[in-house]
Parts: C-alpha cells; structure tokens; sequence
C-alpha cells in the first residue's frame, strides 16, 4: 500500500522577527518569503506543497492561523506544529538556518513535543494568543474580545470551575504558554518541572514578585501565574474566614475558602499558618504560600488542559477516557464532587 503521507511534499517554515524563512527544495539555499502577509500564499514556494510543517510558539500565531484557514479551505492537507524546544537554545531558534536544520531531524512523539496536526484546539488556542499579543502591542484593553477567545479555550470550561480567577490574566497566561504538550520532559512525562521553570515558579523569583521588589529572571511570567489566581480583596476574606476554623471545604458553601472550588487558595492558607490544624512548614514571609499555591494552580491548568487536548482521542487508552481524574488530582472529595457536578452541568 502507498504511503500517502511519505508522499506529500512539505514546507517547513521558521518565524524569526518578522520574517518568515524556508529551505529552498531546488538547491537547499536559505530564502526569505519576504512578501506582505496576504500574498505569502502566492509565493512560489508554496508551488505543489501538500504539507506545511513549523515550530508553534508565541511569534508564529498569527502564521498558524492562516495556514489553518488555508488548510480548511482544501488548498492544503496538512498543518503541523512543534515543540520550540526542537531547538536546544534560544539562539538556534533565532537562527533560520539552524532552526529549519533542526526541524528537518526531529522526530519526538506528539505527547512530547513532536509533530502534531493543528487541530481546532490548537486553533482556539492560537487565536487567543493572537488577540492577547495584538492588543498587548497595541496597548490596548478589549475585555469582551479577549472573553470571546478565552471561553472558546480547551481549557476554559475545567479552569473555570475556580470561580474567583481573574480572567484577563489567566488569558495572558494561556496565551504565553500555547501549547502545554511542549513542557513535557520526556523521561518525566507527568512532571510539571519544566513548565514551572519556564514560568519562574522558583523561591527567588517568586520572592521578587511577592514583594514587588526589582525584576528577577522570569518576573513576568511568575507575576502573571501569581495575578491569575490571587486578589487583595479576596485574600483578606480568606484570612477573615480561617482565622476561627479548619482550612477545609464545605460541600455546596460559597464562602471565600470554604467553597469547594478554592482549594488553590486553601494551598495558600495552610502554608500561612491559618487554621486549628498547623501546617509543618508555616513561612514568615508570603513568597512560599504563594509559590506553592501558584504552582498548584498550574499543575491543575496543564492536567485540565492535556486532558482537553486528548478528548476522545483514540491515542488515549480504556476508550478514550479523560486524562484528568478529579479523585486523583484534588486532595478532598469535596473538591472532586463539586468539579464533577460544575462539569457536568447539573
């Protein structure tokens, strides 16, 4: 039987600033597709092209986008994305040469990083990045096109059952990280190490951010994790509410701390020292009570996120059944009936 995908003719491409590369198929020469945005599909290199292969990272959305669009409309087969991490540092994706190299000989799982079809979850996914970084350019605050974009996110329906988010900087964090699958180390594929790294999810950088003292490595990204999850006036109820009982949830309660769906902020509470029961590493200062609950609150985002991904998947084992176990992730089975019901709808 003929292989049809080993017969397709594949483009890879490489965004670096705001042009976008290719390898030559005549004679292997580094080329430019320097021609506007509307017109790159007209260009010659496109010519007999069935398959379009690039690295998806924060740079190339609005690109992805469109060779989605192009994909839908039949005039390609195939749009497929990759881990930045194809590259083994920053500069290698600043090169073309090296980056296009680089995509030429990779060959990871999907799971892992590797090649994957864009799919409308990539494409949900990409257009919220695309909206959050045109109006950050733009300094610009549109907050019901960025809700638009953010409740059609893979991830949305799950992050939402944490009623108290801020939803305009859970939107920026999304948007920077794009695609979870590309923070999976491969000899860990459950750790969250990576993703926590790259986010700034340490002591020191999380000190900084705490205690809005001067940018440490990463500071942004630490903030935005730490702002999607914590509000002032949120965290003087919660200290109002443990100050006289256990750091617990109660089933069906809406009260700040209580209520089954903060349990990121009962991580915050119990590294305070709240509560009757006192927990054994209590920290003077808030840097680890909010690092651990920022770090918890991305633990969750990637596990709801992935399962989103591989939704009735057939690469998935017992039939497609979701990757997320809400018995398995939330350490209280009040927390892990309370999401059931909120995913459910009842």
């Amino acid at each position: 039987m003929t292989n049809i995908a080993a017969n397709m003719r594949t483009l890879q491409l490489h965004v670096s600033g705001k042009k976008i590369w290719y390898l030559d198929a005549a004679d292997g020469l580094l080329r430019c597709l320097d021609v506007p945005a509307e017109e790159i599909f007209e260009h010659v290199c496109f010519r007999g092209v069935d398959r379009v292969q690039m690295i998806g990272r924060q740079n190339s959305v609005e690109l992805a986008l469109r060779l989605y669009a192009k994909r839908n409309e039949g005039k390609l087969s195939s749009v497929q994305l990759c881990s930045p991490l194809v590259c083994r540092t920053a500069s290698e994706r600043a090169n073309p040469a090296a980056a296009l190299w680089a995509l030429s000989n990779f060959s990871m799982a999907p799971s892992l990083g590797g090649f994957h079809e864009m799919s409308e979850s990539d494409y949900a996914a990409y257009s919220l990045a695309n909206v959050v970084h045109l109006l950050a350019r733009s300094h610009r605050d549109n907050p019901k096109v960025i809700d638009k974009h953010l409740y059609a996110h893979p991830a949305w329906p799950a992050i939402s059952f944490i009623k108290s988010v801020n939803k305009l900087a859970v939107a920026g964090l999304l948007a920077h990280i794009l695609d979870p699958r590309w923070f999976v180390d491969p000899c860990k594929p459950d750790s969250n190490a990576k993703l926590y790294s790259w986010l700034g999810l340490n002591p020191k950088t999380q000190a900084h951010v705490s205690a809005n003292a001067p940018k440490y490595r990463y500071h942004a990204r630490c903030r935005l994790v730490l702002l999607s999850w914590k509000r002032a006036e949120y965290e003087n109820r919660i200290r109002e509410t443990f100050d006289y009982r256990e750091v617990q949830p109660i089933v069906g309660d809406m009260e700040p701390g209580t209520a089954p769906y903060d349990f990121v902020w009962r991580v915050w509470a119990k590294r305070m020292g709240f509560g009757t029961n006192i927990f054994p590493q209590i920290s003077d200062t808030q840097t680890i009570p909010d690092l651990r609950a920022s770090q918890r609150f991305v633990e969750f985002v990637r596990a709801v996120w992935l399962a989103a991904i591989y939704k009735n998947s057939r690469s998935v084992p017992d039939g497609g059944a979701s990757l997320f176990r809400p018995e398995d992730f939330f350490r209280n089975t009040i927390e892990a009936q309370a999401f059931e019901v909120q995913q459910l709808g009842i």
